[in-house]
């Protein structure tokens, strides 16, 4: 099985420095990075604290999650996530039990949010921005 390849958010946001984006952008995902390693008509997805019963919610992790009846759902048709895993200290973490993927929305100074979905079922949690994380890119 290919599993693809693992990112930190330097690299996913398509950035030589990330340095300088270092604010909590969960409130105000409009100061998120612009720029991604995803294909043109293409964004990495975001997480913000809109509820996700909003329709239109900028929370997309949660969003998918309320939509699809639960993150263990977004294993199936039509999305197929699977249990990535992530990549610490040289290392895969987790791999077949945890699902761990990027967003572009910064959690203060050395965290980014990631849709994580597994062991705990929670769509959205803050995890370190140098660990390697799997992408999945959503439509602009």
């Amino acid at each position: 099985m290919s599993l693809g390849n693992y990112y930190n958010w330097t690299a996913a946001i398509a950035s030589n420095d990330s340095s300088t984006l270092t604010q909590n952008t969960l409130s105000n995902i409009s100061n998120n990075p612009q720029n991604s390693i995803c294909p043109k008509g293409w964004r990495l997805p975001t997480i913000s604290n809109q509820s996700e019963t909003l329709t239109g919610s900028t929370n997309e992790f949660a969003r998918l999650a309320y939509l699809y009846d639960g993150v263990t759902n977004l294993l199936n048709a039509p999305l197929y996530y699977i249990y990535s895993g992530f990549v610490w200290r040289k290392a895969l973490q987790s791999f077949n039990s945890r699902g761990m993927y990027i967003s572009s929305t910064s959690y203060y100074t050395v965290d980014i949010w990631v849709l994580e979905f597994g062991t705990t079922n929670s769509p959205n949690s803050g995890q370190n921005k140098n660990a390697g994380w799997s992408v999945r890119c959503t439509a602009k």
